[in-house]
């Protein structure tokens, strides 16, 4: 996987910017983040890095430790742009 900047993400590593923004709009670590969404903090690093994938699963962990509309918002651009 190439490697991205943070605001312009691929469709197939769309998620890095928005959860990694999240994070820090939060004012979380990678441990509370991961520890939040009940997922391994090696794996949140890899996905905010664009080095790995998500499942639906972990999504739907995400979506619930950041607030489904906070995480649907800040989504909503790439989503669009992956259509």
């Amino acid at each position: 996987m190439a490697n991205i900047s943070v605001g312009h993400p691929t469709c197939e590593s769309g998620w890095t910017s928005p959860l990694r923004t999240l994070r820090r709009r939060y004012r979380w670590s990678l441990s509370q983040a991961a520890a939040r969404a009940r997922m391994d903090q090696s794996h949140l690093s890899k996905v905010e890095r664009g080095l790995a994938g998500l499942s639906v699963e972990t999504l739907a962990r995400l979506a619930d430790a950041y607030d489904l509309s906070d995480l649907a918002r800040e989504l909503a651009p790439f989503v669009r742009d992956c259509q």
